[in-house]
């Protein structure tokens, strides 16, 4: 699933194309679009913890940890689905793009044992090296 930020200049922008297609008689033309202007137009009670998740580069199972938690502005709705708010995703998308240095993909778990497994030898051997 993709998650996409948009403005409001862009949602005027559409309604303008739409309005246009209205008087050209095209109406049946724009009315799937009218539909997706109003979904857009309204607001948002948040993004699935799935679509957080893939954002956010974690499982969804952590964005349900965070949101119970409290370090995720989010929400559970009445059938037990998760939502984060839209400016905390918001946020992060920001975030990712200021910080270009951030690994693409997810670290494994061999992957930070291995790290952690190196920083310890190196301890060990520059204390056993200064005694």
């Amino acid at each position: 699933m993709a998650v996409a930020i948009v403005s409001q200049e862009q949602i005027d922008a559409l309604s303008a194309v739409l309005e246009r297609l209205d008087a050209r008689g095209l109406a049946e033309e724009s009315r799937a679009w009218r539909d997706v202007v109003t979904q857009l137009k309204a607001k948002p009670q948040g993004v699935p913890a799935s679509a957080a998740a893939g954002v956010l580069r974690v499982t969804p199972q952590t964005v349900r940890n965070w949101i119970r938690a409290g370090i995720l502005d989010g929400h559970r709705d009445g059938s037990g689905h998760f939502f984060v708010h839209v400016d905390t995703i918001e946020r992060a998308i920001r975030l990712t793009q200021l910080m270009p240095d951030v690994p693409a993909g997810a670290y494994t778990d061999q992957e930070i044992d291995d790290a952690i497994d190196a920083v310890r030898a190196r301890r060990r051997s520059g204390a056993s090296a200064g005694q």
